[in-house]
């Protein structure tokens, strides 16, 4: 899942290195995440900026 933020944040809900690898790559669209193992961790979802301001 994810969620683009008013502050021009974008939440995404996923496998960080998965999401940041796809984004590098330049495409628009972002694929749903796989279905983690039984034993795996739960993920945490977590936020990167794109465009806009610099905190």
């Amino acid at each position: 899942r994810v969620l683009i933020l008013q502050n021009g944040r974008l939440a995404v809900d996923g496998p960080r290195e998965a999401v940041l690898a796809h984004l590098s790559k330049g495409t628009a669209a972002v694929p749903a995440p796989a279905a983690p193992a039984p034993t795996a961790a739960p993920m945490k979802p977590f936020t990167i900026q794109v465009g806009g301001r610099k905190p």
